[in-house]
């Protein structure tokens, strides 16, 4: 539900102060229900960043990235696990990037846990996701790829895996 569905309309036609400067009964309430609401929206809602920083483990925003520095070599048709990431409970926008080099390739696919690894003729090269993962444990993600080549030579990934807590 959007926030704005929940939040109470304020007192219409109704003076905020009394005559002795003390706020009306409607408005009272109204804060009073505001308040109340406040209470209970999650950790780190309406929390923002002007100083660069990171949002907090646990908070809307998190981010988590896993990337390899040394090219990993594949067989060909054969499929190769190339990173993973371990998500806390929540809610997560996953995303994955891969680039495979070298020559003769038939046919490849890649994807996150399975997620858009049909084949797709030429280099794999671009982004999947984002996927959305909720998931009530630690749950461990994968970015998988499948590269099938005609000709000799080591084929190598670069990649990265990212998830951002949505709420």
């Amino acid at each position: 539900m959007a926030l704005s569905a929940v939040i109470p309309r304020p007192p219409g036609n109704v003076l905020m102060l009394e005559d002795d400067g003390q706020l009306s009964q409607a408005w009272l309430q109204y804060f009073n229900k505001l308040s109340d609401l406040l209470k209970v929206l999650p950790e780190g809602f309406g929390e923002s960043s002007t100083d660069g920083s990171d949002a907090a483990s646990g908070a809307i925003g998190e981010y988590l990235e896993a990337t390899i520095t040394d090219p990993i070599v594949l067989d060909s048709a054969v499929t190769t696990d190339i990173l993973t990431l371990d998500l806390p409970a929540g809610d997560w926008d996953v995303h994955g990037w891969i680039a495979v080099s070298g020559t003769g390739m038939a046919e490849n696919g890649w994807g996150i846990d399975g997620i858009d690894t049909a084949g797709v003729f030429g280099v794999p090269m671009g982004w999947t996701g984002p996927h959305r993962r909720n998931v009530a444990a630690l749950t461990t993600i994968t970015l998988r790829t499948s590269v099938t080549y005609t000709a000799g030579g080591a084929y190598v990934a670069n990649a990265r895996l990212g998830a951002r807590r949505v709420r």
